[in-house]
This record gives C-alpha cells, sequence and structure tokens, in this order.
C-alpha cells in the first residue's frame, strides 16, 4: 500500500489508545479488537494513517493487523477511497450477540406498532456495562435525524431511554455511574448537575416515561420507557424519536402514555413482570 501523503480530517487518539511496547500474543488479539472497534466508530472508514492515529498503533502494526483481519473477511480494503472499513464477517459474529438477545426478533411487532401509531422513529436499546446499545431501529417516514446509530451506545445520563433505565435504580447507584461516566455536556440543555438529574428521576418514576429534551441533539425529542425481565428488573428500553416541530410538548403526555404501554406489553410478551407501584 501506498503512504499516505495527504490526510483529510484531523484525527486525535481515542481514549485507551495504545503506546506500543513490543507485540506478544495477547497484545495482537487487544489491538485487533481495537482496530475493529475504532473502524465501527465511522460508516466512511479510516485511512491507514488516520487509524494508526486514532488507537496510538505504529503504520507498519496496523497495517500488519489490517491484512491479517482482511483475510478472515473481518476488515475490507476499499481502493477507491483508500479507506478500510469493517468487513462482512464481522457483522455476522456481532449478529450473533443479536440473536442471543432472543427478544429482539419477538420485539419487533411491538416497534413495529409503535411507529405506526405514534409516525415517529422506534428504538429498541439493551442495557449493557452501564450504557444502552441501540439494537433495532425503525426508521419513520417523517424526517427525521437519529443520534446513534445501530450498534452504537449512549450514555445513561444524556438520552431518553439512559435516565428511562436510570428511575430504576437508586439514587446510590446513581450517584455512583455518574461519578464513573461523567456528565457529558452535549448540548445546551443537556442536564449537567446531579441534583436536577435525581429531580427529573423522581418525575420519570411517576410518569412511567422518559424524555430527552434536546439534551442530545438540539431539534431532537426522544420518548422513552423500560422493559423488563422475569426479575422485574430493567432489560431494555423502547424509544420514540422525532423532531420538536412534530413531538411537541402539547403532544408528550400521548406519546409517552404509548411509548409506556409498547414497553408493558413487550415486557408481558417476553415472560417479564412489571415492577409494584409506588
Amino acid at each position: 500500500m501506498k503512504r499516505e501523503m495527504i490526510r483529510r480530517r484531523d484525527v486525535e487518539p481515542k481514549p485507551g489508545a495504545v503506546v506500543e511496547p513490543r507485540d506478544g500474543g495477547v497484545q495482537s488479539v487487544d489491538r485487533a479488537l481495537l482496530i475493529l472497534e475504532t473502524l465501527a466508530e465511522d460508516d466512511d472508514g479510516y485511512r491507514l494513517s488516520d487509524l494508526a492515529v486514532r488507537t496510538g498503533l505504529s503504520t507498519s502494526t496496523a497495517h500488519r493487523l489490517l491484512t491479517t483481519l482482511e483475510k478472515r473477511r473481518f476488515v475490507q480494503f476499499d481502493q477507491t477511497s483508500s479507506k478500510w472499513h469493517v468487513g462482512a464477517q464481522s457483522f455476522a459474529v456481532g449478529a450473533t450477540f443479536t440473536r442471543r438477545k432472543n427478544f429482539v426478533a419477538q420485539a419487533i411487532p411491538y416497534l413495529r406498532k409503535l411507529r405506526d401509531q405514534t409516525r415517529e422513529t422506534a428504538n429498541l436499546a439493551v442495557v449493557d456495562d452501564e450504557t444502552l446499545m441501540l439494537l433495532v431501529r425503525l426508521e419513520s417516514r417523517e424526517i427525521t435525524r437519529s443520534v446513534t446509530k445501530v450498534g452504537g451506545r449512549v450514555a445513561m445520563v444524556a438520552s431518553g431511554i439512559g435516565k428511562a433505565v436510570l428511575a430504576t435504580y437508586s439514587d446510590a447507584d446513581v450517584a455512583a455511574i455518574i461519578h464513573r461516566h461523567g456528565m457529558p455536556h452535549l448540548t445546551a440543555k443537556s442536564i449537567v448537575r446531579a441534583g436536577e438529574l435525581f429531580k427529573e428521576l423522581q418525575a420519570i418514576r411517576r410518569q412511567g416515561y422518559a424524555v430527552d429534551d434536546e439534551e442530545a441533539r438540539i431539534g431532537l425529542r426522544c420518548v422513552a420507557a423500560v422493559v423488563y425481565n422475569d426479575c422485574a428488573e430493567p432489560l431494555a428500553a423502547v424509544s420514540i424519536s422525532g423532531l420538536t416541530s412534530r413531538i411537541t410538548d402539547a403532544r408528550l403526555p400521548d406519546f409517552g402514555n404509548a411509548v409506556r404501554a409498547a414497553a408493558a406489553e413487550l415486557t408481558l410478551a417476553l415472560g417479564g413482570a412489571m415492577p409494584p407501584q409506588n
């Protein structure tokens, strides 16, 4: 591969990028996985030099790992753009996670019903390691703007689905999550004070649904509710998302009740149990 002399965009090392000492078998696995995670961040792909900067690897190490991954079809190289992308085998392996979470297939009819009822995009996310991973999105036929792509993660405190789940936790557990992950300031309307978040969680517990009011992206609202497992613990969350011009203050209660009902129906369909009402 030719050395790239021109970089089209500035790329910074990502948090957790490695500093190369020596190369061992376990290190190689870790670095290969880091490359896959980094490629998954950007649908446009990465040039070799940019990927090396982003991961903290040398260009030679990154290229060696990429060619190995390419042989196994975990990555692919686009000769036209000179960029590397996630390959088909990565999708095949990742799809196993969705199949294992067998509630995904069962959730589709409920998401479709919610989308058609509200005319907004319907989403399903699963709780995973103090974040939420978006598993399914059924796009609205209306104009919309998405913040997170399928397979992406969202912070608990900066999303409707995250706040819906946090509302099922104790204040002590929420405080611990804030301590570990912080409170990202994504827009002028983001909640960045713990006291304000605790006050909102109380309201979510009373009404049974959460609202992301332009906290992740200006002009976009999200309404979410929790899906529970058989122990009445949060398993996932469903939501609708759309423009503030359609999800207005006047319509929020109706949207909230629709999302809450969909989450309750899915909970029962999966054999879950709704928590007792306070």
